[in-house]
């Protein structure tokens, strides 16, 4: 795939506006800031990469197949943050933070593309298989802390911090 900066900036931009992704969210074209932030570089060849550099480490140099792939990419990274941010404010004590930030993210990728949401579906669907939603996390860990403070061992504060508040079932 081959572009330019302002054509993929533009782009990019027109489709962040539509669901309001604040600037620090939205990639570096050219050159790298360093803070993990993704970069659009373009390559001699005008090959476009998508690439994470954090501390002088290149972690991630990702050559999208389309304009697509690439826009998704970015994209999805952005609504990832928008989400977590917006799970934050609106945390349900006892549910996991996943269904609120999973469904919002999902919601702001539909805006802008319906194969973009489900794309983001799948994706949700297949990390559940593998970690589903865990309702009791916090009253599990708080119930072990209180064990803990009375003096009783780890293990078994867990274990019955874990019989009082099952951990989820992996469907393997």
């Amino acid at each position: 795939m081959k572009s330019t900066f302002s054509e993929i900036k533009s782009l990019i931009d027109r489709l962040a506006a539509k669901i309001n992704v604040p600037k620090e969210q939205l990639p570096t074209y050219g050159s790298s800031i360093g803070d993990g932030t993704p970069c659009i570089d373009i390559g001699v060849d005008g090959t476009v990469y998508f690439v994470v550099t954090e501390r002088g480490t290149e972690f991630e140099r990702w050559l999208p197949q389309t304009m697509d792939d690439l826009l998704y990419r970015v994209i999805e990274g952005a609504t990832w943050s928008m989400a977590s941010q917006y799970e934050l404010k609106h945390r349900i004590k006892g549910q996991d933070n996943r269904r609120i930030s999973f469904a919002y993210q999902e919601e702001l990728l539909g805006i802008l593309n319906k194969d973009w949401r489900f794309r983001a579906f799948e994706k949700h669907t297949e990390i559940l298989k593998k970690y589903p939603f865990d309702d009791h996390a916090s009253e599990r860990v708080d119930y072990l802390l209180v064990l803990k403070s009375k003096g009783m061992e780890h293990y078994e504060a867990w274990a019955l911090a874990c019989e009082k508040y099952p951990l989820p079932y992996v469907n393997s």
